[in-house]
């Protein structure tokens, strides 16, 4: 999993503050990292806190949720808005959709409604900070001017699917298993070990993106017979099980 999320809580009712400030937010690893009385207070405690997301009224006086969405939009785009408001008018919700927000939550609402929601929201923001620093596509590699890397590679691409070790690579192309090791790290700084995994598990986010094939069918797709095992890795490498990333596009999605 990624680190914790930190969360900003915005309300002009202290009762509602409150009540929000004390949800039990350590479940779904997410601090609860300032709460603000109103847009204003809330711009300066972003600036102090940089959260990942913001649970936020939107008819506050002064500066509105929408109004602080804007301005926290122009600051870092990649923050997330999550309205809670005891109105339904269809001009508020369309102007949540306007600033991309990622759920609006009507007053009064159960506890558990907005947990699970805060938990979505962190579902995506961890698999977009697992991907900026895995991402990377081992064609990049392809064009390493060793000779020898560049071959272990296309091993590897050719055989992810099925029994492919260091052991099985060093057989068929004559290396020792250290040999392999050595030039892959010396030109790629990763080990064929992580040079698999890394291209499985970019493969398995694309079935799961683009298909209807399920776990089990994908693990063994990408060449890994254990689904718990696959899915372990997963989570590591994207912050998310398979089912919770299949989910994300639709589950970040505005939902009325």
């Amino acid at each position: 999993m990624c680190d914790i999320v930190k969360l900003l809580i915005v309300d002009d009712e202290h009762i509602i503050r409150a009540g929000l400030q004390s949800l039990d937010w350590q479940t779904i690893d997410v601090e609860a990292c300032a709460v603000a009385d109103n847009g204003i207070n809330a711009l300066a405690d972003f600036h102090r806190t940089r959260p990942d997301i913001v649970l936020s009224d939107v008819k506050m006086p002064v500066v509105s949720g929408i109004e602080l969405a804007q301005k926290v939009k122009k600051l870092d785009p990649d923050c997330i808005f999550i309205f809670f408001s005891s109105h339904s008018e269809f001009s508020l919700v369309k102007a949540a959709l306007v600033v991309e927000a990622f759920d609006y939550i009507l007053k009064p609402s159960d506890p558990r409604e907005i947990l699970e929601c805060i938990k979505r929201a962190t579902e995506k923001i961890c698999i977009a900070k697992a991907e900026k620093k895995t991402r990377f596509d081992i064609d990049e590699f392809m064009v390493v001017k060793n000779e020898q890397a560049a071959r272990i590679i296309n091993y590897i691409k050719q055989n992810y699917a099925g029994e492919c070790s260091l052991q099985t690579a060093a057989d068929n192309l004559n290396y020792t298993p250290v040999h392999i090791n050595r030039i892959l790290k010396k030109n790629t700084n990763r080990t064929f070990h992580e040079l698999l995994m890394t291209l499985r598990m970019n493969i398995s986010r694309d079935y799961l993106t683009n298909t209807q094939l399920s776990i089990m069918d994908i693990s063994e797709k990408v060449g890994i017979n254990d689904q718990r095992y696959f899915s372990q890795v997963f989570k590591r490498a994207f912050g998310a099980s398979p089912s919770s990333y299949r989910a994300i596009p639709l589950a970040g999605r505005l939902q009325i």
